[in-house]
């Protein structure tokens, strides 16, 4: 059970490291295709709106495009906290911490609630 500490570490460090390089690639990516663009600053209007579906971020996979490669770093870094989540609450379970356990589990459903619920 001890030893499940720093795989959970661990874990977080790399998925953390790899989501943070995936949407910098993304924003690179993004400024080369988009940065010599001019910007018509007296008639400014906003970004389009990003679907931010899961359907439209694996169409990206498919078809890399810079929104893309930042949405689906982001999405791994909720897998990141969902898994991490997961693992604590099955260990508390292992080491019959109930209340702990409960707690863990409520915010394991919050945050599946939350990741599902829009899409």
């Amino acid at each position: 059970m001890e030893n499940l500490k720093p795989f959970i570490g661990r874990l977080m460090l790399i998925s953390t490291v790899i989501c943070f390089m995936m949407v910098l690639m993304g924003g690179i990516f993004f400024l080369v295709s988009y940065g010599h663009d001019p910007v018509p600053w007296h008639k400014y209007t906003s970004y389009p709106t990003i679907p931010t579906t899961y359907k439209t971020i694996g169409d990206d996979l498919k078809n890399p495009t810079p929104l893309g490669i930042v949405q689906l770093g982001l999405l791994v870094l909720l897998l990141t906290q969902v898994a991490r989540v997961a693992l604590t609450a099955w260990l508390f379970l292992k080491a019959r911490d109930k209340t702990f356990a409960i707690i863990s589990f409520f915010v394991l459903l919050v945050l599946l609630y939350c990741a599902i619920w829009r899409f």
